[in-house]
This record gives C-alpha cells, structure tokens and sequence, in this order.
C-alpha cells in the first residue's frame, strides 16, 4: 500500500469536513520566471521545436474553461461575496490548447520583456502559417503537470476574442517548415521592431484578425500596409501599389500584375470606409496575404522598405509605366 504523508493525511481530513487548505502559489518573478503561453488553433506536426536558447514550441493538450456561475441576491456590502444559491449555468467560453511556447527560466533570446517573446512568437505563426490562432492563457506552470502540481497553477487571460479572419483549413498542423521559417525570422523580425513605424504597423496587422467586422479588419489591415510603406498623401493608390509590387516581385508582367491588383484592393478598402461596405471574404483573404508577405520580405531582408527607393526602381525596371 502507498504511503501517505501527514500533510496528506491532514489535507484529505480538511477536506473530509469542509475546511479549505490555503492556496499554494509558485513564487512567479515576472523578470525571470519560466512562463508558458497556450495557443489554441492548430496542432503541431511534430513533438517540439527550439526556436532560440531557452524557447521552444511544442505540443500538448489542456481545454481552458471559463464557465458562467450565477448567483442570485446582492451582497450585504460592496467588499462580500453573493450570497448562495449559485448555479453553473450554460455558456462561458473554454478553449483547446493544443500547442505550448514556452520560456525557459531566464531565458532572454531577444531582449523583449517573458510576455511580449510569447506574443512575438505566436505573431510569428500567425504570419507564418497564416491561421487564425489564439493564445488565450499564460501560465507558470506547463499546461502537461497543471493536473498534479502541488502549487496551484497561476492563468493570466490575454486574448479571449476568436479572431475573425483566417482559412477554415482541412489540415491545421503546422509542419518542420513553417517552425524552422519562424526561426529564421525570430530575431531579425525582433531587431525592426525597434523601428517606431514597423511596430505600429506589426501589431495593427497583428491585431485586424480581431476587428469586429470585416470591415473594420480590411481597413486595419491596409492601415498597417500604408503605415510599413508610409506613400505619402499624393496619388496614394498608385504609389502604394507600385511600391508594395516592387517589394514583392522582380520585374516583368508577374509584377506589373500584382501592381494592378493591389490598386483595386486598395479601392476595396476605400468602399470599407467610405461606404461602410462589408469586405468580401475573398478580397479579405487577399490583402491580408499581402501584408503577411510584405512583413515576411522585410523580415528576411532585415529592413522596413524605403518607399521612395522602390518607386524609382518602379520607375527605372519599368519605362513603359513612367
């Protein structure tokens, strides 16, 4: 028979006659603490994958709850609880978690503060893969020892919107490839958020899968568009279609093709605004895999695009068009 401790024992009568045992916490130091963020919306396609010292993505499995209770008469004063009867009743929201980033006690790959390197690699899925993912929960404790840590497991909500945009995919496991390209982009992608303009523009384009229409995210989107190319208030459509084009393609009609699609997106946008048109999801789906590519060229070039340099080599790759 396995023995049982005396704080066993002691806790196991506590619990016997309705007496509560005191929480306990891990002594979590926001500076230095390992911290793991679960991402709900996709499976990985293998068991883990370091993306930098002290940072791995890997997988697990943990369905986060948030039931509704309710209860049902007023407190005697502003500092008590209601007063019973509650009741569970149906509804709240739970999550999968099926995926885990996890930070290393210490660890510091990029410089940025334990909660922004989690959101900075999930950031990198969404652009990478490109699916609607959620990172609904931190926690100190790894979602697969939450179940028999002797410490009671510490949750911080972050994003509990579901995010609006993103393909209904068939197979959503992400592969070898897609963590090795969040590798590669990990710290030069890091490195231009020091850059005023390219982070604003980062966390609008970052955030528009959360917008409360698809207008509203179809606006975001070319908003964190116009703020990485900054074209200037003149001949908007054009400058910022040539230029995008050029960041993409090399010359030749692939480039002068995507040059014309990019304007009628960015017309699509414009009835978004000013017409209060809804975007369609085809139109959404395409401007929003453009400002994945153009944040992934910059990434892998190591530098935010110079607008007026592209323009002149618009200008200079294409004499027809001047």
């Amino acid at each position: 028979m396995e023995h049982v401790s005396d704080d066993k024992l002691e806790e196991l009568r506590d619990a016997a006659e309705g007496r509560p045992r005191p929480r306990r916490n891990l002594q979590f130091d926001p500076k230095q603490s390992a911290i793991y963020g679960g991402v709900s919306g996709a499976r990985l396609g293998v068991e883990q994958f370091e993306v930098a010292s002290g940072l791995v993505i890997r997988e697990t499995f943990a369905h986060v709850m948030a039931p509704f209770i309710m209860a049902f008469a007023q407190p005697d004063s502003p500092s008590k609880p209601h007063p019973g009867p509650w009741r569970p009743v149906s509804g709240g929201a739970g999550f999968d978690v099926c995926i885990e980033v996890a930070l290393a006690e210490g660890a510091s790959p990029v410089g940025f503060d334990r909660v922004n390197t989690i959101w900075w690699t999930l950031s990198l899925l969404r652009l990478i893969t490109g699916l609607p993912l959620l990172l609904p929960v931190m926690s100190d404790t790894r979602f697969a020892e939450a179940a028999h840590t002797v410490h009671e497991p510490r949750l911080w909500p972050i994003e509990a919107s579901r995010p609006r945009l993103g393909p209904r995919a068939s197979d959503d496991t992400i592969g070898g490839e897609q963590l090795a390209a969040v590798a590669t982009l990990f710290a030069p992608g890091a490195a231009l958020m020091d850059i005023e303009h390219f982070n604003r523009a980062y966390q609008t384009w970052d955030q528009a899968p959360f917008a409360h229409s698809t207008g509203a995210a179809m606006v975001m989107i070319w908003a964190a568009l116009e703020t990485l190319f900054r074209p200037g208030p003149n001949n908007l459509t054009k400058r910022l279609s040539k230029a995008i084009a050029t960041h993409l393609e090399k010359p030749g009609g692939k480039r002068e093709a995507l040059q014309q699609k990019i304007a009628t997106l960015y017309e699509l946008r414009g009835s978004s605004v000013h017409n209060s048109q809804e975007a369609t999801g085809v139109a959404l789906a395409d401007s929003a895999n453009l400002a994945r590519r153009a944040f992934i060229v910059c990434m892998a070039e190591g530098a935010a695009p110079d607008c007026e340099a592209l323009l002149q080599r618009w200008s200079t790759e294409h004499t027809q068009n001047q």
